[in-house]
C-alpha cells in the first residue's frame, strides 16, 4: 500500500555504536536518542568535518581523495565488535612500536609515542577496511548478480593496497617527521622492490657485507653522513672507547698497539667476543621477550635459539670488523695507514656474520643494514648538491610502498602480520 500523503518521511537512524577509531579522526556531534529526530534538531551526519578533518581534506584533496564521503558511506557497516577488533589493532602496533623503544631508551620520549600512534592509526585503519569489506562482501554475494560477484573480486583482490595507501597517508600527517627521514623512505622502498624482485640465494649475505664496508668505514671517517641516530648505535656497540676511536682516526700509528694493546690479535678476537656476548643479548632480550610474550605458541626454546643466534651475530659483526683490521694491515697490505677507503676494502668481512642466523632473518637483517648504506650514499650525494629530498614526493613513494607491502602480504613475517592485522579472509589475506 502506498504511504498517507500526509504521513512525514522518516530518515533511515543512525548505527548507534559509532566506531572508535572514526571518533578520533571525524568529530561528531552528540549522538540523539533512537527516537524520530525532530525536523526542528536534524540528525548530526556521521561525517560531518571537523577541526582536523577539515586539515586533513585539505591536504588530501590535492589527490583526489575524498575520506569524508568513503566513511559516510561506510559507516552504517560498521558493527560494534568490528570496533573493538580496530582498537585492539591500533594498541597491539601501539605497544607493539612503543615498549621496546622505551626499553632500549630507558625513557619515554614523545617522538617515539608519536610514532607509535601513527603505526597504530595505520594498522587499525587496514583492519578497519578489511572487515567493512567483509560485510560489503556478503551484502553483495546475496544479490547473487554476476556483475555484483565480478565487482566483489575485483574489490577483495585490490582492496588491501588501497587500504594501505590511506592508512599510511593518514600516518604520516600524524607523525610529520616520518616523511622527511631518508631513513624511513629508503626502508619503505627496500621492503617494497624485495615484493618483486626475484630471490638470489645468499644474496643477503652479500649484500650485508658491501653494507659493512659501507656504514664501518663512513662510521670511524666520515661521521657526518651517517645517520646520527645509527652513528650512536655503532658508539655504544661497537667495543671500541672514544679514545681509541680518535687514534685509529688520526693515524699513522699501526693500528693493532691501538685496538688491542697487549694482546695478540687471535687473543682480542675471542676476548672480544667473550666481553661482548652478554651485552649484546641485553640488546635483543627486550626483543625477544616482548615477541615470547605476545605469541600464541610461546615456544621457549625457539625464542632462546633466536635470542643466542642474535646476539651470536652481533658479536660475530663487530669482532670481525676489528680483526679484518689485523689482518689487511698484517698481511696483505703491511703498514697500510687506516683511512676510509683502505676500511672499506677489508671491514666487509663482518658481514658474514650473517650466517649465524636463520635465511629469513637474513633477510631482515640486509634490509635493516642496506638502508643506512643507501642513506649514506644519498648522504654523499646531497652534500655534493647532486640530489635534495622531496617531502611531498616521499609522502607518495611511502604510501604507495605500503600498498605494494600489503599487496604481497604473504612474503612478509607471517607472525607479525597476523598479529598486527588479522584480517578477515575476505580479502584474501588469510588462508589465500
Amino acid at each position: 500500500t502506498l504511504p498517507h500523503p500526509t504521513t512525514p518521511h522518516r530518515r533511515r537512524p543512525h548505527h548507534h555504536h559509532l566506531h572508535l577509531q572514526y571518533q578520533l579522526l571525524i568529530p561528531t556531534a552528540t549522538t540523539t536518542s533512537s527516537t524520530t529526530t525532530p525536523a526542528s534538531s536534524p540528525s548530526p551526519t556521521v561525517g560531518s568535518p571537523g577541526g582536523f578533518m577539515e586539515g586533513f581534506t585539505q591536504k588530501i584533496s590535492a589527490l583526489g581523495t575524498n575520506l569524508n564521503t568513503l566513511l559516510n558511506w561506510f559507516g552504517p557497516k560498521i558493527r560494534q565488535s568490528e570496533d573493538l577488533h580496530v582498537l585492539r589493532g591500533f594498541l597491539k602496533a601501539f605497544f607493539v612500536f612503543s615498549i621496546p623503544t622505551t626499553l632500549l631508551a630507558r625513557k619515554i620520549r614523545l617522538r617515539n609515542i608519536r610514532r607509535a600512534a601513527a603505526l597504530g592509526v595505520f594498522v587499525s585503519g587496514v583492519r578497519a577496511i578489511d572487515h567493512i569489506l567483509k560485510r560489503l562482501n556478503i551484502e553483495k554475494e546475496e544479490a547473487g548478480t554476476n556483475e555484483s560477484a565480478d565487482m566483489v573480486r575485483k574489490v577483495k583482490k585490490y582492496a588491501l593496497p588501497i587500504a594501505g595507501f590511506f592508512s599510511c597517508l593518514l600516518a604520516l600527517l600524524i607523525d610529520g617527521q616520518l616523511h622527511h627521514s631518508s631513513v624511513f623512505v629508503i626502508w619503505s622502498l627496500i621492503r617494497a622492490a624485495r615484493c618483486v624482485l626475484p630471490t638470489v640465494p645468499y644474496l643477503p649475505v652479500a649484500s650485508m657485507a658491501i653494507s659493512a664496508s659501507t656504514i664501518l668505514s663512513t662510521w670511524m671517517f666520515q661521521r657526518d653522513e651517517c645517520d646520527p641516530s645509527y652513528i650512536k648505535f655503532l658508539d655504544v656497540h661497537g667495543g671500541q672507547t672514544k679514545k681509541t676511536m680518535m687514534l685509529l682516526g688520526r693515524g699513522p700509528a699501526h693500528p693493532c698497539g691501538i685496538i688491542h694493546p697487549g694482546q695478540s690479535c687471535v687473543q682480542h678476537f675471542f676476548s672480544f667476543n667473550i666481553r661482548m656476548f652478554p651485552k649484546f643479548m641485553k640488546v635483543y632480550l627486550p626483543v625477544f621477550g616482548l615477541s615470547y610474550l605476545l605469541s600464541k605458541k610461546r615456544n621457549l626454546r625457539h625464542t632462546l635459539e633466536n635470542l643466542m643466534r642474535a646476539s651470536s651475530f652481533l658479536s660475530a659483526y663487530c669482532s670481525l670488523a676489528w680483526f679484518s683490521t689485523c689482518i689487511y694491515t698484517n698481511i696483505f697490505n703491511p703498514g697500510a695507514i687506516i683511512h676510509r677507503n683502505t676500511l672499506w676494502r677489508h671491514v666487509w668481512l663482518a658481514g658474514f656474520a650473517t650466517l649465524f642466523e636463520r635465511p629469513s632473518r637474513q633477510v631482515e637483517l640486509a634490509a635493516y643494514c642496506n638502508t643506512y648504506a643507501l642513506d649514506i650514499v644519498f648522504r654523499y650525494l646531497r652534500k655534493r648538491k647532486l640530489v635534495t629530498l622531496l617531502p611531498n614526493l616521499n609522502l607518495l613513494l611511502l604510501s604507495g610502498s605500503a600498498a605494494i607491502v600489503l599487496y604481497h602480504r604473504n612474503q612478509q613475517p607471517q607472525a607479525l602480520v597476523n598479529f598486527l592485522f588479522k584480517l578477515s579472509g575476505v580479502t584474501g589475506i588469510v588462508g589465500e
